[in-house]
């Protein structure tokens, strides 16, 4: 696991979850990457988007929970 700067987001600050709706805000905790292998992907489109690379994870605070979200469902608000 590589900590790693993702979609130029610092820890700490407030985010919405764009894969609810209406989107949901959080704090983000950590970002990393995981290599493909090891992620549970269920939707067809990420998966082949992530074959074979690693995947962008971050992960964000909401009410008090530590969740995971692919970096491409996470913006800034």
């Amino acid at each position: 696991m590589q900590r790693k700067r993702i979609n130029n987001l610092r820890i700490g600050e407030e985010v919405l979850i764009t894969s609810y709706n209406p989107p949901i805000k959080g704090t983000v905790g950590d970002m990393y990457e995981l290599p493909f292998e090891q992620t549970p992907l269920f939707d067809t489109t990420s998966i082949e988007k992530y074959r074979g690379k690693n995947v962008p994870i971050i992960e964000v605070f909401v009410d008090g929970k530590v969740r995971s979200f692919v970096a491409e469902v996470v913006k800034k608000s």
